[in-house]
């Protein structure tokens, strides 16, 4: 009978050591879980403030784009113009 009592008593300090380490790795991973989480929430914000600056640099080069087209388009414009005043000056001329 003592045999078995002191098996018992070696089976249940196993098994608390067993429950302790369980309680332990369970803490440990929740902790990497948490640090996992906050390492996405900062890429995330990284990631949103490369958006807004790329965003920013698109706008400014359709506005740089916009303002070329137009003076290019003033630019035929005016051409076509000087052209068609000169024809039409020849054709008063003559």
């Amino acid at each position: 009978m003592p045999v078995k009592a002191e098996q018992f008593k070696e089976d249940l300090a196993e098994q608390y050591r067993q429950a302790g380490q369980l309680f332990y790795l369970g803490g440990w991973v929740q902790s990497e879980l948490k640090d996992i989480r906050q390492e996405i929430r900062d890429v995330r914000l990284e990631l949103k403030g490369v958006e807004i600056g790329l965003r920013q640099e698109m706008g400014t080069n359709n506005e740089l784009l916009i303002r070329k087209i137009d003076g290019l388009q003033r630019w035929v414009i005016a051409a076509l113009l000087a052209m068609l005043l000169a024809v039409v000056g020849l054709n008063l001329a003559g």
